[in-house]
């Protein structure tokens, strides 16, 4: 009797375990295993229904045997190719997709129980698998054996149907589930005799939601041509040869396109990121994205949605190219080696040419507007080009937002005019005296120019107030205002612009209010919160801030008015600036506490603090009186100038836009 071999390996069921629950994340990735399964069966039909308690993959193709049952189906890591002796399928010819013999087990990453119905040759049979008898199981060396199950009242007359069961999570998106399928298969396209429906409703290459978005394509190939061919309003470029061509036997083919705006390359319903290059092989992704190999940092990467079909990944007389979870290709492989670098060369022409393309298309994207064409057609020549130069640039930035984009287009429309008024002054040496038209032309222009640009100062000015009145909390209101009021006395007083100060001038204020805070009492120190001193125009001004939570009395702001009034005057005679008016404001959390106590109290004490040039303003009416003063201004000057006018009919036009499409999603 022969020696028994010193070793031996054996295969535990754990293995099954493992392949089975853990091998697939995603529920497209699953479903995809079994729509392969059923293009390998040489099916023209796939029915998937979603329900809350289980999915149903239904197929119409050749169907199973029992023998072929044990023998093929329910043999894990059953080589087809190898053990059939063909690369395609027996009646249509299709390559096959399968390899590996596993794929069924990812079933059992969605579902416990897995319940099998085929019919061949007239003859239907059925079986359940289920996770928790293949547990009982683990550990020991020997066969699993599904169950049986009764098919008397089951109707199916051609194929093969599997219930997933059990489901480990409920609710599935049927949505989500077609955009990815239609994603996942090149061969769902209407004309492969292969079609694939969820619920009733079959899938078809519209599901896949990206072409439309495209804005550029750059194609690889007889198939990528073919893509391109049917989206109209994508504009096509072929990309050079040396970026696509391998071998005679190693053809590259499909394309890398670009969306118009970075967000389209983002799924609104299903959140998915569509900013990737997958790789198909044999008509079924093989690798989801391919891009984030490549860690491109430029703009233009985060425009890219792309498919590559390399079918010499998959040969069936050369090691397979994919991962067990056939979610993604071996890294370390000579064939996906290459097929990167041509993938490389074809991402760096696309960089190149999209920057160019975008500059070119600027000045459509800004003349689609109707009423930045109608002030366009008013440039001279020289004007034009370079509007069409800005125009493009500023196309070539990723902004996504609309606003944004009409905002840079009206700065442009601004620049242009003050370019204009320029050259008018340049003209003024050649205009003579008497000639009042052509001067007040220049005035003019130059008058609306102001007019806008104070217009639109102001309007920014309004856009902060209404943050300050939005803020519902007090003390953080006024915590905003306390931190941004001196920088920016328009908040005081809308014919404040910027305030002025020397240093010198400042130092000198400030030790008198130093010397000032020596005399006064602990409870006047807490009162306040800070004082400043500066100039604005040509009057000399005092702000104190009083801390919000603080009660006081109108005698107890004249105490240290009077003190800081008459320390700021001698510091001003000392420098010889006592030339122009001051102006102290108090800025309150509250009124004092005294404005209450009778009918004119409020009154008699404003006009007592007159004598001292002060005023008392509290935090929420210093913003109601500067968003007022303001409101008043645009509403005065909106509409007086041709160029304020041009401008809101762009605005306009957006918001007609915005709304429309709105009503009609």
């Amino acid at each position: 009797m022969a020696d028994e071999p010193p070793y031996k390996m054996s295969i535990s069921l754990d293995v099954l375990n493992h392949l089975g629950t853990s091998l697939y994340s995603n529920v497209p990735a699953v479903i995809s295993e079994a729509v392969a399964n059923a293009w390998d069966a040489d099916a023209t039909r796939v029915e998937i229904d979603m329900q809350d308690e289980h999915i149903t993959i239904k197929d119409n193709g050749h169907g199973m045997s029992l023998n072929d049952a044990n023998k093929k189906y329910l043999v894990v890591g059953y080589r087809r190719r190898e053990e059939e002796g063909g690369r395609t399928t027996p009646r249509l010819k299709r390559p096959v997709m399968g390899r590996k013999g596993i794929g069924k087990l990812s079933l059992f990453s969605i579902a416990k129980t897995v319940t099998v119905y085929s019919i061949k040759d007239g003859h239907l049979h059925g079986f359940r698998m289920n996770t928790e008898s293949i547990k009982d199981n683990v550990g020991q060396v020997q066969d699993y054996y599904p169950e049986p199950v009764d098919v008397k009242n089951v109707t199916l007359r051609q194929g093969t149907k599997i219930v997933l069961s059990e489901l480990k999570r409920r609710r599935y998106k049927s949505g989500h589930l077609r955009r990815r399928l239609a994603r996942r298969f090149s061969v769902i396209r209407g004309e492969d005799e292969f079609e694939v429906s969820i619920n009733g409703d079959p899938i078809t290459p519209k599901d896949r939601a990206y072409y439309e978005k495209l804005q550029y394509i750059w194609t690889f190939g007889k198939l990528g041509k073919d893509v391109a061919s049917k989206i109209s309003t994508v504009k096509k470029h072929e990309l050079p040869v040396e970026c696509s061509a391998i071998s005679p036997k190693e053809r590259i083919d499909g394309w890398i396109g670009t969306v118009r705006k970075a967000s389209q390359a983002k799924d609104v319903d299903t959140g998915e990121s569509l900013n990737a290059i997958s790789v198909m092989v044999r008509g079924k992704v093989a690798q989801e994205d391919i891009l984030e190999e490549f860690g491109e940092g430029g703009v233009y990467s985060k425009y890219i949605i792309g498919e590559i079909h390399a079918d010499f990944l998959d040969m069936d007389d050369m090691d397979d190219t994919a991962t067990t979870g056939r979610q993604h290709l071996i890294e370390d492989d000579p064939r996906y080696k290459k097929l990167k670098e041509k993938i490389g060369c074809a991402l760096k022409h696309v960089e190149g040419k999209w920057s160019e393309y975008r500059h070119e298309d600027g000045p459509d994207e800004a003349l689609a507007y109707p009423h930045i064409k109608e002030w366009y057609d008013t440039l001279g020549p020289d004007h034009k080009s370079v509007a069409k130069k800005l125009f493009g640039r500023i196309n070539k930035y990723a902004i996504d937002d609309d606003n944004t984009k009409r905002c840079l287009f009206i700065g442009s429309i601004i620049t242009f005019e003050t370019l204009k008024f320029r050259n008018m002054l340049d003209l003024l040496k050649t205009i003579k005296v008497d000639n009042l038209q052509a001067l007040g032309d220049v005035f003019r222009q130059l008058d609306e120019i102001e007019a806008q640009a104070y217009y639109q100062i102001t309007k920014d000015r309004l856009e902060v107030i209404k943050k300050f009145s939005e803020l519902a909390d007090v003390n953080a209101k006024e915590r905003a205002i306390q931190e941004y009021l001196f920088d920016h006395l328009w908040l005081l007083d809308p014919s404040w612009e910027r305030a002025t100060h020397t240093e010198s001038m400042e130092k000198r204020v400030s030790d008198a209010f130093e010397a000032v805070d020596d005399n006064l009492t602990d409870e006047q120190k807490k009162s306040r919160l800070d004082i400043k001193y500066t100039t604005t125009g040509n009057k000399h001004v005092i702000i104190e801030l009083k801390r919000p939570e603080r009660i006081l009395t109108t005698d107890d702001i004249q105490s240290q008015i009077r003190k800081y009034y008459g320390a700021v005057t001698n510091a001003l005679k000392d420098s010889d600036r006592n030339n122009g008016p001051l102006e102290f404001i108090c800025v309150l959390g509250r009124k004092p506490s005294d404005w209450s106590s009778y009918e004119k109290a409020e009154q008699n004490a404003r006009n007592a603090l007159k004598e001292y040039d002060a005023r008392i303003v509290t935090y929420n009416q210093l913003i109601i009186n500067a968003e007022k003063a303001y409101r008043e201004y645009t509403e005065q000057t909106k509409n007086i100038t041709r160029l304020h006018k041009l401008i809101e009919k762009i605005r306009q036009a957006d918001i007609d836009a915005m709304s429309t499409s709105g009503s009609n999603a």
